[in-house]
């Protein structure tokens, strides 16, 4: 018997140490076939692993009496995600949208941004294409969070050095 408990409790600790990875994709709603949550998965892994955030996407027919904002924020912040990324949830009992942004996703994603986003995937769920409104948050992350501002702004102030040399030297002649 002590033989048994011992390799039980092994068991139970080998358990306990097993760390899976959170969905990138929470159907709750039920809004997506078997084979567009597979490819939404896939998409959504894929951006997630380049931008170094996770990349959620949430749908839901029941907050349980929780704001739509509430109920993102609280699944992107017990679910087991990372410190940084991005959850957009369609709400279906409240009928709204909502991107909750966490770590380096705040500064990544701005306010104007996450409403020109809502903006673009509102068509896309006015017309109950959720699929093609979850692809398209997965794309606008990897456009807004993925841009290197460094070297934009590198690149714009080249091009304005240029500029600028250039009249200056049509200015003297």
């Amino acid at each position: 018997i002590l033989s048994i408990a011992i390799i039980l409790c092994l068991l139970m600790a080998l358990c306990l140490t097993v760390h899976a990875t959170a969905p990138h994709l929470v159907d709750n709603g039920e809004l997506l076939t078997d084979a567009e949550a597979a490819q939404l998965e896939e998409k959504l892994a894929a951006v997630s692993e380049k931008l170094g955030m996770d990349i959620v996407v949430a749908t839901t027919n029941n907050t349980g009496y929780k704001s739509t904002m509430q109920y993102a924020d609280d699944l992107y912040d017990y679910s087991g995600y990372g410190d940084d990324g991005a959850l957009y949830l369609i709400d279906m009992d409240n009928r709204e949208m909502w991107i909750s942004t966490a770590g380096k996703a705040i500064d990544s994603l701005s306010d104007s941004d996450i409403d020109d986003m809502l903006d673009e995937m509102f068509s896309y769920v006015s017309s109950e294409d959720y699929f093609g409104s979850a692809m398209c948050f997965a794309r606008l992350c990897e456009e807004y969070a993925g841009m290197d501002w460094g070297m934009t702004l590198l690149i714009c102030f080249g091009a304005g050095l240029i500029i600028a040399t250039v009249l200056r030297t049509r200015g003297s002649t």
